[in-house]
């Protein structure tokens, strides 16, 4: 059987283009709306997770992730780290 050679990138680009899809017509249905963003040219920074809940806190993130305050601890100092089923959990109604 003859095995075709994959880019180890291939899954990115699949990604980065399925994201650009659905965040174009998320733009244009808040386009729509008359909506603008406030700020086109300020630069984002990556957040990690740990500095995410140390921003918001602890008892927030616990509620925003439907967790308890422990599990966001461990998360926090580096412990442990959400199960593939717990990131992927839509927490923010998109």
């Amino acid at each position: 059987m003859n095995k075709a050679k994959i880019n180890p990138n291939q899954w990115k680009i699949n990604y980065f283009h399925r994201q650009q899809q659905i965040g174009e017509k998320i733009l244009m249905d808040l386009y729509s709306q008359g909506l603008e963003p406030a700020f086109k040219e300020r630069e984002v920074k990556r957040v990690t997770l740990s500095k995410y809940i140390e921003f918001i806190g602890i008892d927030t993130a616990a509620k925003l992730f439907d967790c308890s305050p422990h599990t966001v601890k461990a998360w926090r100092y580096g412990n442990r780290q959400p199960s593939t089923e717990q990131a992927k959990k839509d927490n923010y109604g998109f």
